[in-house]
């Protein structure tokens, strides 16, 4: 809910001053290097810092979740003990390298960078959450911790919507992007597929 109220706040911003900027900001798309300038039309002298802070507790955020779930896979898949500054170093120098190369490379064209790793993440969501629901709603799994099936049926429309949200997003991006003819209709084919293998995702029946 945290998360959802200050998503909110920088896409309400973001339209203020789209929509009624004063000129100070281009009326083109706001990306990462006119983000701060939006937030100082509105909040003042304070928006550069909010917005310097929110990078920084994005970024914290980031790390912790990282740290978090390498040690779930470690020690919970594999059974292995690792000490937390070693599993936080080694996901971190695998994370920052990477990231350090693109930062440098291709310093004039972040946005798009980001634009691509949206649609990846678009593409993974529902490999993520679809087996998440599934598992929620499974009393083999879950016991008495099962959820009840007024909150399924909510958690199942609200996945939807999401995934919805995510594939119209992925198909808006796909028509931006210089496709020739054969590349459309390989994309096409791909896309299918990924959709038939979402429904079987769905209806697949686990084996616990």
């Amino acid at each position: 809910m945290g998360s959802f109220f200050i998503n909110s706040c920088v896409v309400i911003v973001f339209s203020q001053v789209f929509y009624y900027s004063s000129g100070r900001v281009s009326r083109d798309d706001i990306g990462l290097g006119d983000a701060s300038q939006a937030l100082q039309n509105v909040l003042g002298n304070a928006g550069p810092y909010i917005w310097g802070v929110g990078l920084l507790a994005s970024a914290q955020s980031t790390t912790v979740t990282g740290t978090l779930a390498g040690q779930y896979v470690l020690e919970g898949f594999w059974n292995l003990k690792v000490a937390p500054w070693k599993r936080l170093l080694g996901t971190r120098v695998i994370a920052i390298i990477p990231s350090f190369f693109v930062a440098v490379l291709a310093n004039s064209q972040l946005d798009m960078v980001g634009e691509y790793l949206n649609a990846i993440q678009s593409i993974q969501l529902p490999f993520v959450l679809i087996p998440i629901l599934k598992i929620a709603a499974d009393r083999r799994v879950m016991g008495k911790f099962t959820s009840p099936l007024a909150l399924q049926i909510i958690y199942w429309i609200v996945g939807v919507a999401v995934v919805g949200m995510n594939a119209y997003s992925l198909v808006h991006f796909a028509q931006t992007l210089p496709l020739g003819p054969m590349m459309y209709v390989l994309f096409c084919g791909v896309g299918l597929t990924y959709i038939v293998f979402i429904f079987l995702l769905c209806f697949h029946k686990s084996k616990v």
